[in-house]
């Protein structure tokens, strides 16, 4: 019975070393995101927006595909030293995505690409999708949602001017809430002062201790006789 165990050990010894071969051939997780800064702008703006492309890998990072957010009007994209940028546009010249290659970001190094655009007039959330491919023909695809483990980033474009008023409304209601609950507290306390008695004078004259009887005892003391029948 112990051979029998030993053989069979040793037949499973050589698929254990295969399952963790394949597990260190897989490529390394990605915990770094993609980052476009800055991560909010103001509306009806020009802004140059940095496009930081880390690389957590031990290949380098070759090629990245960005796709623009659509609300976003491109007016030029930038490339480093050692990229060449390609701009990708559509029938009417508009900067719809740009494709930066040529270059190489190691491991534990990043590579930021520059695009200046002039911002939605209202409000809007814009995605920027983007694409990673390595030197080993291995790629990661940042499209999904901010939650998800390769999201796409996002600005954020606000109004100012509204983001202010509308902090001025938080702030006068806040101290709306705290006048009338200090009102409140003044009305209550009025209504529980005029509920307590006050006492009378005669009241007031029958409790007093101080006056003695030419017996040396005090008024208020003495016991009462009951009246003569």
């Amino acid at each position: 019975m112990t051979v029998v165990r030993k053989r069979g050990a040793r037949a499973l010894l050589p698929l254990v070393l295969a399952s963790i071969a394949a597990f260190l051939a897989v490529p390394d997780l990605v915990s770094a995101h993609i980052v476009v800064e800055p991560a909010s702008s103001p509306v009806a703006t020009t802004q140059l927006y940095t496009i930081a492309v880390p690389n957590e890998k031990r290949s380098d990072t070759v090629k990245v595909e960005v796709q623009f957010p659509r609300a976003l009007v491109v007016l030029q994209v930038q490339a480093p030293a050692g990229w060449r940028v390609t701009p990708e546009k559509d029938g009417s010249g508009h900067i719809l995505g740009a494709i930066w290659e040529g270059g190489a970001a190691g491991l534990d190094e990043f590579a930021s690409f520059g695009v200046l655009a002039q911002n939605p007039n209202g409000s809007a959330d814009l995605s920027w999708s983007a694409i990673q491919t390595y030197a080993d023909g291995s790629e990661v695809q940042w499209f999904g949602p901010e939650s998800s483990q390769f999201p796409a980033t996002v600005t954020r474009v606000r109004d100012a001017s509204a983001e202010l008023l509308a902090a001025q409304l938080v702030a006068a209601a806040a101290l709306a809430v705290g006048v009338s609950a200090l009102l409140a507290t003044l009305l209550l306390w009025r209504r529980v002062r005029r509920r307590v008695p006050r006492p009378t004078p005669a009241a007031a004259a029958s409790i007093e201790v101080g006056e003695s009887a030419p017996d040396g005892v005090p008024v208020a003391l003495r016991p009462t006789t009951p009246a003569p029948e």
